[in-house]
């Protein structure tokens, strides 16, 4: 993760170069600016121990592996956790919604920052992380899904009066 990438406050801008290297910002949440804050944390303190030439007597790849294994269960009980607030049914449109972003920006920048930093300090490409980011694209498919269904029956209901079994 850049040192820079980062910023504190609720309701965060980020900037992040696209493929076409254009900057674009993104908008995050309190609690994704969090998970952004604590990634860039822990691999900021773990990224020395990682370096296979300050520590050349780790079994190859065992601790790589431990935190690759972390850093997925960090990542994964976060969009849990997320995509469980969204499903109660008690989320308003607008939680939904930023639910939906979050998943889909911890996906498509937040995750390949962590690969990235990852790759720069270990010997191999986590792949484990790679394979993880197509999970985490269809929970997002999946949160996005189900919110327009949730609100293509409310609209229907709403416009035309109608109710399912009528």
């Amino acid at each position: 993760l850049d040192s820079d990438a980062v910023s504190a406050g609720v309701g965060a801008s980020q900037e992040r170069k696209s493929e076409d290297n254009q900057v674009r910002t993104i908008k995050l949440t309190a609690s994704a600016q969090y998970m952004y804050n604590c990634a860039h944390e822990i691999l900021n303190q773990i990224a020395p121990v990682l370096d296979r030439r300050s520590f050349p007597l780790d079994p190859p790849g065992k601790l790589q592996s431990v935190v690759i294994g972390g850093m997925t269960a960090l990542l994964e009980s976060y969009l849990i956790h997320m995509a469980r607030q969204g499903k109660v049914g008690r989320a308003t449109d607008q939680q939904s919604l930023a639910i939906i972003a979050n998943a889909y920006f911890l996906c498509i920048d937040l995750l390949p920052r962590i690969v990235a930093t990852m790759s720069a300090h270990t010997t191999r490409t986590p792949s484990e992380l790679t394979s993880f980011g197509d999970k985490m694209k269809r929970l997002y498919v999946a949160l996005q899904t189900d919110f327009c269904q949730r609100r293509a029956a409310l609209w229907i209901s709403d416009h035309w009066k109608w109710q399912p079994g009528d």
